[in-house]
């Protein structure tokens, strides 16, 4: 599963043990007892579980280098110095990022696609 956060787009490409796409039919490639909808959720899940490491990871550095940079700053000057904060300590936009799950979209595109047959449905005239 490829997942791209900026537009929500899911790629559903499945590929073998030696990485190469698959193009027959999955369900007949998967383990037993495991159908296409429990090897989607599981990607979906792998892939929140890393992106929910890599987003933390990544926000708990910034936060813990400006805090050191500010400490470090306070504790040289002694404790008489203002409370003020220097730019070059604050954090600047980008610098922390935001979590995007692929389960939160995938649930939002569904409810969306869900809408739209739903619409044509009724346009058809079938209920």
């Amino acid at each position: 599963m490829d997942f791209d956060s900026r537009d929500g787009s899911f790629d559903w490409t499945w590929h073998n043990g030696d990485n190469i796409p698959i193009t027959a039919n999955i369900e007949y490639r998967l383990p037993r007892g495991v159908s296409k909808k429990d090897a989607m959720i599981m990607a979906i899940e792998n892939y929140d579980n890393i992106e929910r490491e890599r987003i933390t990871s990544h926000n708990r550095v910034q936060i813990i280098s400006a805090a050191r940079r500010r400490i470090t700053k306070w504790a040289q000057a002694g404790s008489d110095l203002q409370a003020e904060v220097d730019n070059e300590d604050k954090l600047k936009d980008g610098d922390i990022l935001p979590l995007v799950l692929a389960s939160d979209m995938f649930i939002k595109t569904a409810r969306e696609g869900a809408d739209v047959a739903a619409a044509l449905k009724t346009r058809r005239g079938e209920r």
